[in-house]
């Protein structure tokens, strides 16, 4: 049982279907039986037809229960519910899914725990296989454009936050061959306003992650 769509990803690089997933945003059906287009991004990668648990970070204990999944995987920092779902099924949850070296360590954990540990050492593999492809495509531009501001934002009349080096997201275009422009003493992310960001103005370019622009 998947609770969220960075486990389910996790979860599809091994091979493995949910049986039950809780997806970030409402869906009104007991199961997902259209998953291309009930489930953004990863729903053509799901074959089967998992029973819904509800919203991620508030899924249903009782359909969780009557599962009886053999093993269920979330995020801690959306939910503070980890001694409950324990007592339904073993239980792993990750408290930074954003922090550098994170995801690796998640799914290893995960195939480990399911007897894939093989398939996740060949995951990570073909991941550095295609940054060092990327690295040797974007050479050019990384010589003309090194430093890199990498900034999140749902709205961006509400602000936005910097993405630092000390993320995965940091992680992957510093092996990329980029500089990313951040602000001193920042881990993570941190936000910002639209009005202070000259004072990252060492940027060559700005990339902006957006969620309902």
């Amino acid at each position: 049982a998947v609770l969220g769509v960075h486990s389910l990803d996790l979860l599809q690089s091994l091979g493995v279907q949910p049986t039950g997933y809780a997806a970030s945003s409402a869906h009104g059906g007991e199961v997902f039986d259209q998953p291309v287009q009930q489930i953004p991004y990863l729903g053509h990668l799901v074959t089967t037809q998992p029973v819904n648990l509800g919203r991620g970070g508030e899924p249903s204990l009782e359909k969780l229960a009557a599962l009886k999944p053999d093993l269920i995987i979330g995020e801690a920092s959306r939910s503070d519910n980890y001694d409950l779902l324990t007592q339904i099924a073993p239980t792993l949850q990750w408290q930074n899914r954003m922090a550098k070296g994170q995801w690796q360590e998640s799914l290893q954990t995960i195939a480990a725990a399911i007897g894939q540990d093989e398939k996740a050492a060949a995951v990570i593999q073909q991941y550095e296989t295609r940054i060092a492809e990327a690295r040797a495509d974007l050479a050019d531009v990384v010589a003309a454009y090194p430093k890199l501001l990498l900034l999140g934002a749902n709205r961006l009349d509400e602000g936005a936050f910097v993405i630092s080096a000390d993320s995965y997201l940091g992680e992957l275009l510093n092996k990329v061959g980029f500089q990313l422009v951040s602000q001193p003493n920042v881990t993570g992310t941190a936000p910002i306003s639209i009005e202070t960001l000259p004072e990252l103005n060492d940027a060559d370019t700005i990339i902006i992650l957006g969620y309902d622009f």
